[in-house]
């Protein structure tokens, strides 16, 4: 655009920000590196200078927003601290640029001498403003009425831009800085949350439901989120009663649970497969029973095995589709639906949702076979150690203890692996290892799987029995150790 400096001469300005409107096609905004705020509704054909009043010649219009919302409406960001005025400039327009309100005065949250290098409204929610400054982030929720520092883990450094993508707020700082925010669905919900309520349960977003790798190697590298999805609560006040979060299918059925009173079931993930790489993340901490605002990350699984010996107790993934996320405080309950979308490389790659729902119920199946195996490791063990004590005594029992002994070691040897490097995999780790092979990559299961599941299920099934049978005859007494 062309601009006439204090003589009145006239030269070009430089362009520095455009943005097209995205509810009317040929809506252009534009500010220059000097000051002038201009605006097209022709496609370019003929240009309207709208800049906002009463701040001076000069400054820098570093960005421009159309908002997503309405039409005519849009937001400035302008910069003159290189002419030494370090006010915040930001202004809100409703009427394609005819008149301007100023929506940070250095009085409504973003101080005074703080410059605003931009503000961003949010597409999910008319009049949810994220501002970039100087010194950092603020967030306004009342299209500009009032700001507050929304700083969370980012350095004191200047923010130069913002976008939100897919409900995740990505932001660049001074010095190639760039982080992302995830999941703002709880920020478009807020004005829906009932203040009188003791809690409120947000409804998730929909979420994808990824495997990938995101391990960080060196202190430098990308900081990348553990699969799982994003689930939000808020407490009016510290709870006194268990906070409660279960997972629950379409039908109601609880697949997982979690609590403040203990820690969370789930374990450490076992490591990645050998191909795909893909392990889970680190064990779920406990819900927070503490005031204020939450969140906790699901990772997808149900409950795992259990055993001293089930490495962790990480469960199956769940398959894509529809579930609910049900939140307990005291008396106080709400569930809110949640959607899990299948990842759309897998189905380019002919995997469906059936495959996954299959692989998750086979999961589960091979699960329950490895919490059976372990609890028959704990018990044999017990009943060793009680046999070898019962065989050193003179009681009556003592015959058949030492009887059972040499029996007892022999199911021992077939089901648990010896100490040791290099050491053949007995019957409980061979199902465990059957477990695992189920829980590295989302594809189809080979027949060989359910062959040997079969296989396995029938070998615990014998080497239990050989072990009532021992209990039964030698350790009458013992019959209720587990």
């Amino acid at each position: 655009p062309i601009t006439r400096d204090v003589t009145g001469e006239e030269y070009y300005s430089t362009v520095y920000a455009l943005q097209e409107s995205p509810l009317e096609k040929g809506v252009i905004w534009a500010g220059a590196n000097d000051g002038p705020v201009s605006v097209t509704r022709d496609a370019g054909r003929s240009l309207q200078r709208v800049t906002p009043p009463g701040i001076g010649p000069g400054g820098r219009v570093q960005t421009v927003e159309s908002s997503p919302h309405r039409r005519g409406k849009a937001y400035v960001s302008i910069l003159r601290y290189q002419l030494d005025d370090w006010q915040p400039y930001a202004f809100r327009t409703t009427d394609y640029g005819k008149s301007w309100t100023r929506i940070t005065t250095g009085g409504n949250g973003i101080p005074a001498d703080w410059p605003v290098r931009v503000v961003r409204e949010d597409p999910s929610r008319e009049g949810l403003l994220y501002a970039g400054t100087e010194f950092g982030l603020f967030i306004s929720f009342d299209d500009g009425g009032q700001w507050q520092a929304f700083q969370q883990n980012l350095p004191v450094t200047p923010v130069t831009d913002l976008a939100v993508f897919r409900k995740d707020l990505s932001i660049s700082t001074m010095g190639r800085g760039f982080w992302i925010l995830d999941d703002l669905s709880a920020l478009h919900q807020l004005a829906l949350a009932d203040a009188g309520a003791p809690a409120h349960l947000f409804q998730p977003r929909d979420a994808f439901r990824l495997r990938y790798n995101s391990f960080q190697g060196e202190s430098g590298d990308p900081q990348h989120p553990q699969p799982g999805l994003t689930l939000h609560y808020s407490l009016a006040q510290d709870a006194t009663a268990p906070v409660l979060l279960d997972i629950l299918d379409g039908e109601g059925t609880v697949l997982r649970s979690f609590s403040s009173g203990t820690a969370a079931d789930s374990g450490a993930a076992p490591p990645g497969g050998m191909r795909t790489g893909f392990g889970g993340g680190p064990a779920a901490s406990r819900l927070s029973n503490r005031a204020g605002l939450h969140r906790f990350r699901w990772d997808y699984t149900v409950a795992g095995p259990v055993g001293s010996g089930a490495r962790g107790g990480r469960g199956p993934w769940v398959a894509p589709g529809v579930y609910q996320v049900r939140l307990s405080v005291g008396e106080w309950k709400a569930t809110q639906p949640l959607r899990l979308l299948i990842d759309p490389r897998l189905r380019a790659d002919g995997i469906t949702e059936a495959i996954l729902t299959e692989q998750s119920r086979m999961s589960r199946s091979i699960r329950d076979l490895v919490s059976t195996g372990f609890a028959t490791v704990t018990r044999l063990q017990t009943l060793r150690r009680r046999a070898a004590e019962l065989a050193a005594g003179s009681t009556p029992a003592a015959a058949g203890a030492q009887r059972a002994g040499p029996k007892l070691a022999g199911v021992d040897a077939r089901l648990v692996t010896a100490a040791g490097r290099y050491q053949t995999a007995r019957l409980a780790d061979q199902i465990n290892f059957l477990y695992n092979t189920t829980l590295g990559a989302d594809q189809p299961l080979g027949r060989d799987v359910y062959e040997r599941f079969d296989e396995l299920g029938g070998m615990l099934r014998e080497l239990i029995a050989e072990l009532n049978a021992i209990v039964t005859a030698d350790l009458p007494s013992l019959k209720d150790v587990s």
